[in-house]
């Protein structure tokens, strides 16, 4: 997990917010650094808490 790019760690529906500018990224409580994929790694448990399978998942980080 070690790396050097500044990642969120808990993305999450609630911590996104579309506004007239595009979408923001708010509470960066647990931002750390770490390596890119720990990022895509982290999101699968949204998606598939969500309702999507694990294949689902699979795919749409793919």
């Amino acid at each position: 997990m070690d790396g050097e790019i500044l990642i969120h760690s808990d993305l999450n529906p609630a911590n996104l917010i579309v506004t007239k500018h595009g979408l923001r990224i708010v509470d960066r409580a647990w931002a750390t650094k770490a390596a890119p994929w720990v990022e895509l790694t982290l999101l699968i448990q949204w998606l598939i808490g969500s309702g999507h399978s694990a294949s689902q998942a699979e795919e749409w980080l793919g």
